[in-house]
């Protein structure tokens, strides 16, 4: 499991990222762990296998309710989840139709994932580049593979139109089909 790192909580309530690949450039201590690559390759110096560690990769988003929606970066203070969603959690293609209705996209470089936002609400999440990002970055470093959580949550109805369901499970699936087909030439 490496997501659900940044959710709103009443004790730390700004917004931050759910799945972020590395931390973010001004996290530190505790905050600097909180990020998939920490979390696997602190796996791997306890001696876990590398073949045995498979990374999950979210379909959904957390959303936040921004307290000032002029300040909307990272760690912008936040008064609880956003309107979006069921307690925090938005679907992949409810996200898709957030930016068709006019919010703004920013991708985290240093992360490797986006966030959304819009008046008082703010999502982050993953898309096809971040998940792109992330399948490189697992075959890069000789893990198991990827999970998703969940089916439900991806684009199941081709809400986001990119022509095809499931778009960002189906970005992992190409990236490890590629994978075998080069490895077994």
């Amino acid at each position: 499991m490496s997501y659900d790192y940044h959710y709103f909580v009443w004790y730390f309530p700004v917004t931050d990222l759910n799945a972020p690949l590395f931390p973010y450039i001004m996290e530190s201590g505790y905050l600097d762990t909180l990020n998939v690559n920490f979390s696997a390759h602190y796996w791997v110096t306890k001696r876990m296998p590398r073949y045995k560690i498979v990374i999950g990769i979210p379909t959904y988003g957390h959303s936040y309710k921004l307290d000032n929606p002029l300040n909307h970066k990272l760690h912008a203070p936040a008064s609880g989840f956003g309107k979006l969603g069921f307690n925090g959690f938005v679907s992949y293609s409810m996200i898709c139709q957030f930016l068709k209705q006019g919010a703004s996209n920013v991708f985290v470089n240093k992360s490797k994932v986006p966030y959304a936002y819009k008046d008082e609400e703010w999502i982050s999440y993953d898309n096809k580049e971040s998940i792109y990002y992330k399948t490189k970055w697992i075959l890069a470093n000789d893990f198991k593979g990827a999970m998703i959580f969940s089916l439900n949550t991806d684009d199941w109805k081709n809400e986001c139109n990119t022509n095809e369901s499931f778009p960002l499970t189906r970005t992992i699936t190409k990236f490890f089909k590629k994978r075998n087909i080069n490895t077994f030439k």
